[in-house]
């Protein structure tokens, strides 16, 4: 079993060694709070996007359902008549360059499985980039939406 299979299983199970990490959760939500914070405040740059766009995610990885979720949503506003496009942070992606629109030629090596699944199933233009707002304004620049 891979590592990170244990890791989620133990988290699931809530495992007695996981109090552990319990100097990194405090950490982590200090971290947290105070970006929460200076966003409430309007302080640090704040993209806007001149389209709608809706954010499908979570804090959980892996197995809850957004791919699927991502699939139904594009192939429901495609048979209503809207134009779609996708930004994904591209996680397991190798792309040479950043941000980086993914063809349904592209290796999942480059591209990430599930950004290059998405593109061959429904031929959305999809651009990666763990920036999101920079992929959003690649994909705009590229994409008439």
């Amino acid at each position: 079993m891979a590592m990170s299979d244990r890791l989620l299983r133990a988290w699931y199970a809530g495992h007695p060694l996981l109090k552990l990490l319990s100097p990194l959760e405090c950490l982590y939500r200090k971290v947290v709070e105070r970006k929460r914070a200076r966003f409430i405040a309007g302080e640090g740059e704040i993209y806007r996007a001149p389209v709608p766009l809706v954010v499908v995610g979570n804090i959980t990885v892996g197995g809850t359902g957004k791919t699927p979720l991502i699939l139904w949503l594009i192939e429901h506003c495609q048979r209503n008549g809207l134009r779609v496009g996708v930004v994904s942070r591209g996680y397991g992606a190798r792309p040479p360059q950043l941000p980086w629109r993914v063809s349904a030629e592209h290796s999942a090596r480059i591209a990430g499985d599930e950004p290059l699944l998405i593109v061959q199933r429904t031929g959305v233009p999809l651009m990666i980039d763990p920036d999101r707002s920079r992929a959003v304004q690649a994909l705009l620049a590229s994409e008439p939406l």
